[in-house]
């Protein structure tokens, strides 16, 4: 395997270039005061350490996750959280638990008292919980939890990045800054202390969350060698059933199911009213415009609680432009932005909302359009010509 060295000496460099013990394999002057020297050593020259066992090592690995695959079959759906060496699982009076012991391959217990009362996970190696003591434990790779870091990551803004991932499909982030952070410059090699930030966001990439907060393994819809591997709800409902390591519902599944791209974007579209075709002879013939609601988000998004969404029916081109509220006078301003591309409709289909029939949103389009007709999916409204 080969290694690398900084060398700011000389005579270590050239020791390095003259030894018979190893073999050079790469040279780099990081700067006139430095060098980094790749290098592997000669299979002659490699000392067996006697205080090691390559064979025991490899079995003690081994022996430890195969127990731990023994616990994960006796626990099922009341594991928790595992990592290589744990597991965190839900205790039930009437439900075996996993023998405690002292000695190599049992478990113990590392809560010491009390027991788990809330437990947030939000991917590998990043869980808090909380214990019957009111002691509450975080637990995250990559960020030393100071008392700086507490006051940005803590038990509250993990639950609350959890929900929002699990029930809202949104990943929020919070940034975490680090003032004094010791690292090596990777152009020049050298230590260096400097201000750094992290960004702390929910990871949940190796399994499927539904909506009570149980999960999915990839293998099940996202596996084309499945029987619901990429299909309906029906058919992936019979699969799990089958395998009968989840009790999930229809409604489970289908709730689920509607979440996910592959699905909601290739399955065939079902029309139990057919409407008849918008046809248009141009660009600009005629725009459709609609307000898309996001008040359960405004929270992390300014305030902003709508979408005002227009687009050309014939070129498909959109625009969308955020709003707080849908009165008459902000919708007026909104659509002036549109109106800055240049571009201008003939005719505009709406539905049959107030934000759209008001006083203020008709003077705006008899000021900035000609011959313009607004109509709603049921009647003509409007028709002017200036």
């Amino acid at each position: 395997m080969a290694k690398v060295e900084l060398i700011k000496d000389p005579q270590v460099y050239f020791d390095y270039l003259s030894s018979d013990e190893i073999n050079v394999l790469d040279v780099r002057f990081v700067s006139d005061e430095m060098v980094e020297l790749r290098y592997e050593y000669n299979e002659n020259f490699v000392e067996p350490n006697a205080k090691t066992n390559v064979v025991i090592a490899a079995f003690t690995t081994a022996y430890a996750r195969l127990k731990l695959y023994g616990v994960l079959d006796q626990l099922q759906e009341r594991v928790l959280y595992y990592d290589t060496d744990s597991v965190i699982f839900v205790s039930k009076p009437d439900e075996p638990e996993p023998p405690l012991g002292p000695y190599l391959g049992q478990l113990t217990d590392e809560l010491k008292e009390g027991h788990i009362t809330t437990f947030i996970s939000g991917g590998p190696k990043n869980y808090c919980y909380k214990t019957s003591t009111n002691k509450v434990e975080t637990k995250i790779r990559g960020i030393t939890l100071n008392c700086t870091a507490m006051q940005k990551v803590n038990f509250d803004v993990i639950r609350s990045l959890v929900y929002l991932h699990a029930k809202c499909n949104v990943t929020g982030q919070v940034t975490v800054d680090i003032p004094l952070k010791i690292t090596r410059n990777t152009r020049t090699k050298n230590i260096e202390t400097k201000r750094m930030r992290k960004d702390y966001r929910i990871v949940y990439d190796k399994r499927f969350i539904v909506d009570d907060y149980k999960t999915l393994p990839y293998g099940v819809y996202y596996d084309p060698k499945r029987p619901g591997g990429f299909g309906g709800a029906e058919r992936l409902y019979e699969d799990v059933k089958k395998e009968g390591r989840f009790a999930l519902s229809r409604k489970e599944i289908r709730e689920w199911l509607m979440k996910q791209d592959a699905y909601t974007l290739h399955r065939p579209i079902r029309r139990h009213f057919k409407r008849n075709r918008v046809i248009v002879g141009g660009i600009d013939q005629q725009w459709q415009m609609d307000l898309a609601d996001m008040q359960s988000m405004q929270k992390f998004n300014d305030g902003y609680r709508y979408l005002l969404v227009c687009i050309d029916v014939f070129s498909k081109y959109a625009w969308v432009v955020p709003l707080k509220n849908k009165t008459g006078p902000t919708l007026v301003e909104a659509f002036k932005v549109i109106l800055t591309s240049g571009r201008k409709p003939e005719g505009i289909m709406t539905d049959q909302g107030t934000e759209f029939l008001n006083k203020h949103f008709r003077a705006l389009m008899k000021e900035k359009t000609s011959n313009c007709t607004i109509r709603t999916m049921k009647r003509k409204l409007l028709s002017w010509n200036v």
